[in-house]
Formats: structure tokens, C-alpha cells, sequence
């Protein structure tokens, strides 16, 4: 409820996710994606001793892919903390919202 809250109000999304899922991305890498009947949002998840801890400052949403297992990704410059938008596999438009707080907090 609170990730809907965030991206309607810092990015005029009105996703009315339902559903949420961790995947294993790449070996030792995992996604946290929300799913709904047309959008599909992820942000990555890193894996500290027994624990995964979403990186939530940084979020990639799509209602072009949504079919997608995954829609858009965060994706990060070499080297740096600059983030950006993977693009979709079928050409679709992605939309990035970040904050300075936890996306899943409201």
C-alpha cells in the first residue's frame, strides 16, 4: 500500500500493485517486483548475511512491459551511485522515481 502511495504522489503513477515477489535476478542478485493488472515495477535487493535488504530509494515502473518477468530494471552507472532505467525488451516507456527515503515507507 505504501510503494502505490509513494508512486502516485512522486511520479503520478496509479499502479494499484497486488501483487509482490522476490526473484533471483542473477546469482546473488534479487528483485523486489510488484506486479498489477498494468503496471510492473522492480528495484534491486542485495543479500547481507541472512537478510535481504531492498534498496528502495530508486524504482523502475512500466505498463508497456508489464507481460514481462521483470518490466524495467534499476541499473547503475560503473562504478557509481548514478541510476537509470533498463530498457524494456519491446521498445516500452519506463518511468524512474527516486527519493531521498524508502519508497516502501509513506
Amino acid at each position: 500500500m505504501n510503494y502505490n502511495k509513494n508512486l502516485l504522489s512522486r511520479s503520478n503513477i496509479d499502479a494499484k500493485f497486488n501483487k509482490v515477489t522476490i526473484v533471483e535476478y542473477e546469482k546473488g542478485t534479487f528483485l523486489l517486483v510488484f506486479s498489477g493488472a498494468n503496471y510492473k515495477s522492480a528495484f534491486a535487493v542485495t543479500a547481507t548475511a541472512n537478510k535481504l535488504m531492498a534498496e528502495t530509494t530508486t524504482s523502475c515502473t512500466t505498463s508497456d512491459s508489464s507481460q514481462e518477468t521483470y518490466g524495467c530494471l534499476v541499473k547503475y552507472e560503473s562504478g557509481s551511485e548514478i541510476s537509470y532505467c533498463s530498457p524494456c525488451s519491446n521498445g516500452g516507456r519506463c518511468t524512474k522515481t527516486t527519493s531521498n527515503s524508502s519508497l516502501l515507507e509513506y
